[in-house]
């Protein structure tokens, strides 16, 4: 009989993965995952769980890449409203600078490259589970089962967690995808569906200082939102892909898919912040159910010739999206003030909503682009695309239409000086999303107008007998989203970011020893009417910090079979918090200070029977710093504190 498990989950997972046949053996390998190794460049690399590098989805040179709408789903374009899960997800590299010379039609603001799972060879599965931040935990199971030889296979997953935050929030996690897979003569098949469900979700609260009045920051594992401010949300991802060699040189690659996001429960609780007293404001923002959802996809041609050193890729084709998008109808309850980190009342207000904002977005692109490469001399990626984008919004004002047609393009050079060093340069101009207006904003989740972004960059990358070196400098230009003297979050100016970034990655010791070495330092200024006016100052809000460090390593010994200990150290420089600059600081504007990560951990592979397995175990933020991170104009969250996590990873 089963030995009970504090993990709902987890016997249910493990017995299943038990009943895999004998003599089986794992393609892919659960246990053996890992970010730091797999990494070939230290801007961004995400392997299961597991993520390092300078850059994510969410920051790429202070820019977010997927509120910009730069997503691709096996190099497909893809408009997510919901984010890819894991369970179908087996991997995401950032594509910027020099990672992006040889990508096709790359963006100002960089490519969040999304690599899904498939099916090869034998049966596989995986076991995962972990034990994660502040005592919550994540089970799961992750299977590819070939159904016809090579021809015809499956991909499977199923996860559920129990998540908790440092605030004392907690909320209940499910997730599942389904991906066969279908191959025949040179044609591939693949659709997918993938979905995540939260529910009992404790708000994530907000604290909105006034002037400069930024508090101590609050206890560890003290709940002080509502109890009763539940959020409940479902999100699903489904489509196909398809990739075919239709001769000898022409090929295809499309997609189209299918995001969503319906919010059932959504709650936006302020903790408002005036002086030194120790009392708290405090407001409560109900939402109706919304509904987000996205059609998106595309289509590529690529016909190949030229032979030896000198071979060209002509490519053609064409993505679109039509995306949905239902914002506010909410109601606000202004509550009794609190004793700020103390719970408020537990008893919930009667709302009464009205109907919601209804916004719509379409987009169309005809793409046209070129890649050559000659060896032992360089290579040219060009694109070029005319874009086509329209709007309308509906509230309870009227209705609301823009259109903007663009011609966009992208070029880049790669000079090879020698076998082992390359300079490389180029200039990308996309019509790119501005993402949605802050939860504190009077148009508080409205999707913002698409905008017209540029970059310029110059760098080289310099291959080492076990690694490689990259060093850019790049300049980028986007309208500059904030506050006006209304509250609404609308475009104020122009925002620039000029910056320095280096990468130096190696594979060292016969691979005992794993290293990833990064750092961007950058200016960003803003300038327009916002600023003339002295609604904004002359930096923007940085929820990303302008300089980072990052420093990961690992090292694989011979104690134990390959214990592994890994260390990761993270410096972030100081971020402004205020758009607007302040009388009490002198006409400056609020700033929070630095902050520095330091995680220690170690992996350890075990044989549990005749199954491979891996054990990992982290402590971040080992000094335990405490800190307050911008989320918007004066608006923050806290930063996590030390918290331990570990995971056994089990191959059947």
């Amino acid at each position: 009989m089963p030995a009970k498990c504090r993990y709902p989950m987890a016997s249910v997972l493990a017995c299943a993965a038990m009943a895999v046949p004998a003599g089986v053996h794992a393609q892919q390998q659960k246990s053996a995952e890992d970010a730091v190794a797999s990494a070939d460049d230290a801007f961004g690399t995400s392997v299961g769980l597991e993520s390092t590098g300078l850059y994510s989805q969410n920051n790429v040179r202070a820019f977010s890449p997927l509120e910009a709408g730069n997503a691709r789903l096996d190099g497909i374009y893809f408009d997510p409203v919901a984010n890819v899960s894991f369970r179908v997800r087996a991997s995401q590299a950032e594509r910027v600078g020099f990672a992006a010379l040889e990508y096709p039609f790359p963006a100002p603001t960089g490519i969040v490259d999304d690599r899904l799972r498939t099916v090869h060879g034998d049966f596989s599965a995986g076991v995962g589970v972990h034990l994660t931040q502040y005592g919550g935990y994540v089970t799961e199971l992750d299977m590819q089962i070939p159904v016809a030889s090579d021809r015809i296979g499956l991909v499977a997953g199923v996860a559920q967690g129990h998540s908790k935050q440092l605030d004392g929030g907690h909320s209940e996690n499910y997730s599942f995808a389904l991906k066969p897979v279908v191959r025949f003569a040179t044609v591939e098949i693949s659709p997918f569906i993938s979905g995540g469900f939260i529910r009992y979700g404790d708000t994530k609260p907000y604290i909105v200082v006034r002037g400069n009045n930024v508090p101590e920051p609050i206890r560890r594992n003290r709940q002080y939102a509502s109890f009763w401010a539940m959020n409940e949300n479902d999100s699903i991802n489904l489509g196909t892909t398809v990739k075919a060699r239709l001769t000898d040189r022409l090929s295809l690659r499309g997609g189209l898919f299918r995001s969503s996001i319906k919010r059932k429960e959504n709650y936006t609780e302020l903790f408002i912040i005036s002086d030194g007293s120790g009392q708290a404001g405090h407001v409560v923002i109900a939402d109706p159910v919304q509904d987000l959802r996205s059609l998106s996809g595309e289509v590529q041609f690529a016909y190949r010739f030229g032979s030896g050193r000198w071979r060209h890729r002509l490519l053609a084709g064409f993505r679109g999206r039509d995306r949905y998008t239902e914002s506010d109808g909410s109601d606000i309850a202004v509550l009794d003030d609190v004793t700020f980190g103390e719970p408020g009342s537990e008893l919930r207000p009667d709302f009464v909503f009205s109907p919601v904002n209804v916004g719509k977005v379409r987009q169309t692109a005809w793409l046209l682009g070129y890649l050559g490469k000659w060896d032992g001399v360089g290579q040219v990626n060009l694109g070029l695309q005319r874009a086509d984008f329209r709007a309308r919004q509906t509230d309870q004002g009227g209705v609301t239409t823009s259109r903007k047609k663009e011609w966009l393009y992208n070029a880049s050079i790669g000079i090879d000086v020698t076998s082992d060093l390359i300079l490389f340069g180029g200039t990308q101009r996309g019509l790119e999303d501005s993402g949605a207006a802050p939860e504190t904003a009077l148009n508080r989740n409205e999707q913002l107008p698409a905008a017209r972004s540029t970059q310029y960059e110059v760098g080289l990358r310099w291959k080492l007998p076990a690694g490689q070196i990259v060093l850019s400098a790049f300049e980028i230009t986007k309208p500059y989203f904030s506050f006006d003297a209304g509250n609404r979050f609308t475009r104020l100016g122009t925002e620039t970011h000029r910056g320095i970034e280096v990468s130096l990655s190696g594979h060292l010791a016969d691979d005992r020893l794993s290293l990833l070495a990064g750092a961007v330092f950058m200016k960003a200024e803003v300038s327009g009417p916002g600023v003339e006016s002295g609604d904004v100052g002359n930096r923007p809000v940085e929820s990303r910090p302008p300089v980072k460090l990052s420093f990961d390593a690992n090292y694989r010994t011979d104690l134990w079979g390959g214990f592994t200990p890994t260390l990761s150290a993270t410096i972030r420089g100081r971020t402004v918090a205020s758009a607007r600059p302040l009388p009490e600081l002198g006409g400056r504007q609020l700033k929070l200070p630095t902050r520095n990560d330091l995680d220690i951990g170690f992996r350890q592979p075990v044989m549990l029977g005749r199954y491979p397995a891996t054990i990992r175990a982290k402590v971040q933020n080992v000094l335990d710093e405490k800190r307050w991170i911008a989320v918007a104009s004066q608006t923050l969250i806290p930063g996590e504190r030390r918290r331990f996590s570990a995971s056994l990873l089990v191959d059947f």
